[in-house]
C-alpha cells in the first residue's frame, strides 16, 4: 500500500503519513533500554545492530520510548515498560504524519485505509518470548 500524502495547496509542501510496524528487532531494541533502567545513548551505551539503531526511533510512534530533548538520549515510557513485560498490550503500527505522531484511531489512518492490530509482546517475539523474559528479569 502507498502511503498517503497531501499537498498544501498554498506552498505545494506535500505530508506524508507513514505506517510503522513494531517487529521484533524494534522489541530486542527497546528490552535493552528497559534492561539499561535509566535513559541512554543508543550509540555510546546500548549494543544494538545497524537495523536497530536506524529503526529506533519508530517505536516513539507507538509511545514506547521517547527523545530527551535535543539530546540523544532515549527513555523508555511508562507504557513501553508495560509493554515489554507483558502486562499491556500495544498496536501493532505507529502513525506519523509530517514528522508528527498522530493515534491509531486518527481520522487520517482511517482515510488511508491503513491495517493494524493489538499485540502483546510474546506475540512479536514468538519462539524468544522465554530468552527475552529471561533477559529483562
Amino acid at each position: 500500500m502507498a502511503n498517503y500524502e497531501e499537498k498544501c495547496e498554498c506552498c505545494g509542501h506535500i505530508k506524508v503519513l507513514y505506517q510503522h510496524k513494531l517487529n521484533k528487532p524494534m522489541v530486542s531494541a527497546l528490552a535493552q533500554l528497559y534492561k539499561k533502567n535509566k535513559p541512554a545513548n543508543l550509540q555510546k551505551e546500548l549494543n544494538l545492530t545497524k537495523n536497530q539503531y536506524n529503526n529506533f526511533q519508530k517505536i516513539q510512534h507507538m509511545g514506547l520510548v521517547e527523545g530527551m530533548g535535543s539530546s540523544s538520549m532515549w527513555r523508555i515510557t511508562d507504557k513501553g515498560v508495560k509493554f515489554i513485560t507483558g502486562r499491556i498490550s500495544v498496536c501493532s503500527s505507529g502513525f506519523s504524519f509530517g514528522g508528527e505522531t498522530i493515534p491509531h484511531d486518527h481520522e487520517l489512518v482511517k482515510k488511508a485505509g491503513y491495517k493494524y492490530t493489538f499485540v502483546y509482546v510474546e506475540k512479536i517475539v514468538k519462539e524468544d518470548y522465554q530468552k527475552l523474559v529471561d533477559y529483562i528479569n
